[in-house]
């Protein structure tokens, strides 16, 4: 059975005086003190059913199978885990929403009341008390307080710019390897513009390789690379052309390309292909980084919610 989990968690939070984020389709709420959310997880689902994810944010002594003991829920529809300053319970969602916000109420209560009577005492993820508010990290939530979540903002940034140096390096790495197979099938005789798809491609591949994170500056560096990269490739290409052609060296046949073409008749020609490789290396660059930076994003974008 398929519930509305807008509904459900609009209801949950309207009728027990929590928070409901429709945006993020999260609630957020407190009880006996302690901080907790509550989202149905999009990803996964068990036997058909969804799974409806609460975490509570608390730190205390006890084991995870202590706790599981005192909460003494059914594990036919529940599962419970502790680790750090989370107690999360997932439950399958199954019944009508009526019968679903009664027993979730029920847990919450349970949940909390378990929480206390152990001595748990109120916390955020990282185990500091205090006022906190619900982060979002890509598709997860999690309950920090103000100087907890600014720790994190710092780790995360470190972990951008250790990822980004190496990635820079490897996209250089497969721009060039990219470069060899461009001027490769030139060299076939198959002068197609559409040879410099591989730029994209290898270049942002290449900084993925390289553990980088995609940001939207990262994206821009990319297809410039590309565009440079790819056009600097065929301008060596065709300026062997024209040495063969003009029996010129090739300092001279590079530095001078206009006048080498015209003596040649092929400077239109060499304009077009100059163009169309630059313009379809952008392209592949761009789409496909504009599609990774949003994987990215999702996946390591750090907001506060509330």
């Amino acid at each position: 059975m398929s519930i509305n989990e807008r509904m459900l968690l609009k209801k949950l939070a309207e009728e027990n005086g929590y928070k409901y984020f429709p945006s993020d389709q999260i609630v957020y709420g407190t009880k006996e003190g302690y901080s907790f959310t509550i989202c149905v997880d999009k990803n996964s689902s068990v036997a058909g059913y969804q799974v409806l994810l609460m975490a509570f944010y608390a730190m205390g002594d006890k084991s995870e199978e202590e706790i599981v003991a005192y909460l003494d829920l059914p594990s036919t529809k529940y599962s419970v885990h502790t680790g750090g300053a989370i107690l999360a319970i997932s439950r399958l969602l199954g019944d009508t929403i009526e019968n679903e916000l009664m027993e979730i109420e029920k847990v919450i209560k349970k949940a909390a009341w378990t929480l206390l009577a152990n001595n748990y005492f109120a916390s955020d993820v990282t185990g500091s008390g205090g006022n906190v508010s619900v982060y979002a990290k890509g598709s997860s939530y999690f309950c920090y307080t103000r100087l907890s979540a600014e720790r994190k903002k710092e780790k995360l940034k470190k972990e951008l710019k250790k990822g980004r140096i190496t990635g820079y390096i490897c996209a250089f790495l497969g721009s060039l390897l990219a470069a060899v197979v461009l001027f490769f099938i030139l060299r076939l005789g198959s002068v197609n513009s559409f040879a410099a798809l591989v730029m994209g491609g290898a270049i942002v591949y290449g900084y993925k390789l390289g553990k980088g994170i995609f940001t939207k500056s990262t994206v821009v560096v990319c297809t410039v690379m590309a565009a440079l990269v790819s056009g600097l490739t065929y301008k060596i290409f065709r300026t062997l052309e024209a040495m063969y052609r003009t029996s010129w060296d090739f300092k001279d046949a590079f530095l001078e390309t206009n006048y080498a073409f015209k003596r040649t008749g092929l400077l239109k020609d060499y304009y077009v292909g100059y163009i169309m490789v630059i313009f379809i290396a952008i392209v592949s660059a761009l789409t496909l980084g504009i599609k990774t930076y949003r994987k990215d994003e999702d996946k390591y974008r750090f907001r506060k919610v509330v």
